[in-house]
């Protein structure tokens, strides 16, 4: 079962696309989303199912013009006579483009960030110094303690 249906497909990239295309489409995406499309569709944001609608489109009528894609080695730098040619990205030969760009806008695929403890916050909780730290602590105490209590060798 694939996320788009032909009609949906072909709405979106304007060419006309079959069943079997959105499938083999499908499974190259399974392997770059991490999820299959009988996961537990009801538990997944709406907009994550429509970039997959998408990618699976994309990647269907991009497949069009590729007919050797599944038998396709890998190369990174090919030079024959007086042509180069380097892949700009690692997946270039078996991942459209606007494919690729909706699976990175996919939930799960953010870059997630935290929020990090403050220098003063640090010290406090771990005693941990930092530049914006240490010249206010170096010569005074925390908490009643020595900073850099003396031990002897």
């Amino acid at each position: 079962m694939s996320w788009a249906t032909p009609v949906e497909a072909s709405a979106l990239t304007g060419k006309n696309i079959t069943q079997t295309e959105l499938n083999t489409a499908q499974g190259i995406l399974e392997i770059w989303v991490g999820v299959i499309s009988t996961d537990r569709q009801e538990n997944m944001k709406s907009r994550d199912i429509g970039l997959l609608k998408k990618a699976e489109a994309y990647q269907a009528a991009w497949m069009q013009s590729k007919p050797d894609l599944l038998a396709r080695s890998d190369v990174d730098n090919v030079i024959q006579d007086d042509l180069q040619f380097s892949k700009a990205d690692f997946d270039t030969h078996v991942l459209a483009p606007l494919a690729k760009a909706s699976i990175m806008k996919l939930s799960w695929r953010r870059a997630r960030t935290i929020d990090p403890l403050t220098p003063d916050q640090a010290l406090a909780i771990r005693k941990k110094f930092t530049a914006e730290t240490y010249g206010s602590y170096v010569h005074g105490a925390l908490d009643g303690e020595e900073i850099f209590p003396w031990e002897q060798m």
